[in-house]
């Protein structure tokens, strides 16, 4: 029979993952919420930087007007910048799945496929729609 200290370090151990699972699911899902909005349908849809910054700041109408012609001046730039990271976080990514991969057993490798056909599918809705990758 196992020792009350070790009983007390396993109990301990146990409230200690419990707790960082708790709290990882509320993170994950004020993070999931953030930068959300519902339509008028209650249909959810990503916020744009323009209407968060509105929103928070309680941008007075002229206000929106000029954040909209200074997002609209720097956006090319922007678009430029992010192009050019791309083909860098493509190989850390490409490096990061092919690392995961082989740290799983054959039934995992499927699910992290599957998993990884639904990350890529996000993201190029995404980018159809005119939005960076930031998840």
């Amino acid at each position: 029979m196992p020792n009350r200290s070790k009983l007390y370090a396993v109990a301990l151990l146990i409230a200690v993952f419990a707790a960082g699972v708790a709290a990882g699911t509320g993170v994950s899902a004020a993070a999931s919420d953030r930068g959300t909005r519902r339509t008028r349908d209650g249909d959810r849809r990503q916020e744009g930087y323009a209407e968060r910054l509105e929103r928070e700041l309680q941008l007075a109408p002229t206000q929106k007007d000029t954040v909209d012609q200074i997002l609209a001046r720097y956006q090319d730039s922007m678009t430029v910048f992010w192009g050019s990271l791309r083909p860098h976080t493509d190989s850390i990514r490409v490096a990061v799945r092919n690392d995961i991969m082989n740290a799983l057993n054959t039934t995992q490798q499927t699910q992290y496929r599957d998993f990884i056909h639904r990350s890529d599918s996000i993201r190029a809705a995404r980018a159809r729609e005119g939005r960076h990758d930031r998840r």
